[in-house]
């Protein structure tokens, strides 16, 4: 029958070297039962552990960051990491544990138990071992459901072969399948001899080639439209304050920023819109411009838009994209929505941006967020880094001699800049604060399954060669406000087919950072 050993110096050693070995197996699994001589288990949880590091290791070294991001956003690849993620949790919690509890068992004779001091010294080296394991799993699972969060609410959940958003409301029917009518089954059946080969049999068909991994890649260019949203605290409507169109060459990574004058009237319209247009929108004062379109939308004409666009989530800004591409005369498919709070608040999670002011910067603002006060900016001449209400201002401030010429030509800048702001280290100290503004403050009808694909093509973007231009007045529009659509297109056209020239002119296509000066 054993002992208890009365000795304070057998409990101190028997302690301290559990905890040495939990310490052990928390930094490797496995590592704290093998200084035990625990030989088999050790061996058993540094086989598991080192096969799941090469597996990471393996895919670090295969794909990019980016690569990773995009195939990690899909929702099953969600779920099974966060199964993962629980699984190996598990893992590390029993790997220490078990380690501690081999370390403080005696060979031969228990010890009596602890003082009270000991025991209360023990309980918390424990539970400092617990949260020291649990934390890093803790926080990949809030980032995680933070991540899922905000696809669940901004993107549109449709498969690869959703409907266009602007596909046409009445699209032409499929051809009619004649059914051949089937004899009876008492009918004689009546035996046909088989016809006579031809001489020259036909040539065989070729399959079709299989669908591309990213279709988005295939395509000539990626266009989505940029809408800024003057919804604010305070504010009676939806009026879209920056009109923005983004399109990229996947394949050589050449991008181009169109900012469209919020002020023009009488803009093309596509044909499906004119009758519901002229009968429900350009009423009223500052309601024939095309920043009111939108608001049209939703409060005069709802059920009117969406039997236009029945595919849309959101109809009014359907018509908006809609307009957008019959104005540059590209094709537009998709658009992302932000509203004033969500602006300031992914600039602030960024960790500000940073512009260079040709002069200073003095502007007073009606509140940006719900709660808080109007506040001025006042800024001096030079290299900034704006936060967020700064950016806001920054975007929206329109002084007398520059007007909305001077106004696009920011909003085109803090594009820019917000994009290369956005590295991965920037996005992952913000990301829960990104995530809760995106899921918030954005809407878009990039349908889920195309995330990761876009975020490939983004990375393709080669930002030294970022063309931004403004169409505007004077060059674009005249006192009456009517876009110049002919030129417009041109410009268009120009940008998109020989972008070294269009960065080589300054005049009106600005490119990079220069557009902020």
């Amino acid at each position: 029958m054993p002992t208890w050993s009365l000795r304070p110096a057998d409990r101190r050693r028997r302690t301290g070297r559990g905890l040495r070995a939990a310490l052990a197996s928390l930094l490797l699994p496995g590592a704290g039962q093998l200084v035990l001589r625990r030989w088999w288990k050790g061996a058993a949880l540094l086989t598991v552990t080192a096969l799941a590091t090469a597996g990471v290791l393996w895919a670090a070294r295969t794909h990019t960051v980016a690569e990773l991001a995009a195939w990690a956003l899909q929702p099953h690849v969600l779920t099974a990491l966060v199964v993962a993620n629980l699984v190996v949790l598990v893992l590390r919690l029993y790997a220490t544990f078990d380690a501690y509890a081999d370390g403080v068992r005696p060979p031969a004779e228990p010890v009596l138990p602890r003082s009270t001091w000991g025991g209360i010294g023990t309980t918390v080296a424990l539970v400092a071992l617990a949260v020291v394991t649990a934390a890093p799993h803790a926080a990949v699972g809030y980032y995680a459901a933070a991540t899922q969060g905000m696809i669940d609410a901004v993107f549109v959940e449709d498969d690869r072969e959703a409907p266009d958003p602007l596909a046409p409301a009445d699209p032409t029917p499929p051809e009619e399948v004649h059914e051949v009518p089937r004899p009876p089954d008492d009918a004689e059946e009546e035996v046909t001899p088989p016809e006579e080969p031809d001489e020259d049999p036909p040539e065989p068909v070729e399959e079709a080639p299989p669908p591309p991994e990213n279709p988005w890649l295939e395509a000539g260019r990626i266009s989505v439209a940029l809408l800024g949203s003057d919804a604010g605290p305070g504010r009676g409507g939806d009026r879209i304050d920056s009109l923005l169109v983004a399109t990229v060459a996947p394949d050589t990574g050449e991008a181009a920023i169109f900012s469209i004058d919020r002020y023009l009237a009488d803009f093309p319209l596509p044909e499906r819109l004119i009758d519901v247009y002229a009968e429900h929108c350009p009423f009223g004062e500052g309601w024939v411009y095309l920043n009111a379109l939108y608001r049209c939308g939703h409060e005069r004409a709802p059920e009117e838009f969406a039997a236009l666009y029945p595919h849309a989530e959101d109809p009014a800004a359907a018509a908006v994209i809609d307009v957008l591409g019959a104005l540059l005369g590209i094709a537009v498919p998709h658009y992302a929505m932000v509203d004033m709070t969500g602006f300031v608040a992914v600039v602030d999670a960024l960790g500000g941006v940073e512009v260079e002011l040709a002069e200073p910067l003095r502007v007073r603002m009606s509140p940006a967020t719900p709660g808080s006060d109007p506040y001025t900016v006042d800024l001096p001449a030079g290299v900034q880094v704006l936060d967020g209400e700064e950016a806001l201002a920054f975007a929206r401030f329109r002084d007398r001699a520059g007007g909305d010429a001077d106004r696009m030509r920011r909003q085109r800048c803090l594009v820019d800049g917000v994009v290369a702001r956005a590295d991965i280290g920037a996005i992952l100290l913000g990301y829960p604060a990104i995530a809760g503004a995106v899921e918030e403050h954005v809407t878009t009808s990039i349908p889920l399954a195309r995330l990761p694909d876009l975020i490939e093509v983004l990375t393709r973007i080669n930002h030294d060669r970022l063309v931004t231009v403004g169409f505007g007045p004077p060059d674009y529009r005249g006192w009456d406000h009517v876009p110049d659509v002919e030129a417009i297109q041109a410009r268009v056209r120009q940008v998109l087919t020989d972008p070294e020239a269009a960065l080589e002119e300054g005049a009106t296509v600005e490119a990079g950072g220069a557009v902020c000066r």
